[in-house]
């Protein structure tokens, strides 16, 4: 069901399902189509609270995410959020905006069975990223398990290192050009859009150089072999005459 509201004279419309995302709230015995509580009123077909709209802004943005806090709210609303979400009967809610964390603080994480060691301010250089979401604003994560301390991520752990690396360093030269495109496939599904855009510069480079080539000894020696056959073939090369070339570069 599409629910409208109208918090402190502004309106923001929802569902139901939001609303009871977290069954022990107010909320969620308010809007129960069995409740047993008073019809609430309404003002032009949207149902009246009487609280901050700013500040319920966020209370409603953590239901939508399935009672999880993804935005760092102004620090001059935290106290406001706090005492809706006390009011709402949000316990989640309270200790999450009630407990900021240390950004330097030490997080461990399994990724693919291979341990990786940083800071949650590395993890969190991504902004509006997975990891970012997942490490940011709560003491511990709900988006990865825990396998003892560390984190677990079910990744490939060869890849995933030059993804932190470029977290702690926003350098990617020195990705392999073999995992280049692995690493831009990783970027995205993090929702590390800088990252991945870095990948795509640097594989369109390699392209546009590769497509341009005279002779052998114009290529690089760092461009990879599977960018290299089409531009043999479209010179009118033999495949077997690659293979000395290609000895020497790779």
């Amino acid at each position: 069901d599409i629910i409208q509201l109208n918090v402190g004279g502004r309106h923001f419309v929802t569902t139901r399902e939001t609303l009871c995302a977290d069954p022990n709230s107010m909320l969620a015995k308010k809007f129960d189509p069995d409740s047993q509580f008073a019809e609430p009123q309404k003002i032009d077909g949207a149902t009246f609270i009487d609280r901050d709209p700013d500040s319920f802004k966020y209370v409603l943005e953590y239901l939508r995410n399935g009672c999880r806090v993804v935005s760092d709210p102004p620090n001059d609303l935290k106290k406001a959020i706090a005492a809706d979400a006390d009011y709402f009967g949000l316990q989640g809610l309270t200790l999450d905006i009630s407990k900021p964390n240390n950004m330097e603080d030490v997080i461990e994480l399994n990724v693919g069975g291979r341990l990786f060691t940083t800071t949650r301010r590395t993890l969190c250089k991504g902004k509006n990223s997975l990891l970012c979401s997942a490490f940011q604003l709560q003491p511990t994560s709900t988006l990865f398990p825990r396998i003892g301390e560390a984190y677990f991520l079910d990744r490939n752990p060869s890849v995933f290192e030059h993804v932190l690396d470029y977290l702690r360093t926003d350098d990617v030269k020195e990705i392999p050009s073999e995992l280049v495109v692995s690493v831009r496939k990783e970027a995205d599904y993090f929702g590390l859009s800088n990252l991945s855009t870095a990948c795509s510069v640097r594989l369109n480079g390699r392209e546009r150089h590769v497509k341009g080539f005279g002779q052998f000894h114009d290529l690089p020696p760092e461009f990879k072999v599977e960018a290299v056959i089409p531009a043999f073939e479209t010179k009118h090369y033999l495949r077997s005459q690659a293979p000395q070339i290609l000895v020497r570069n790779y």
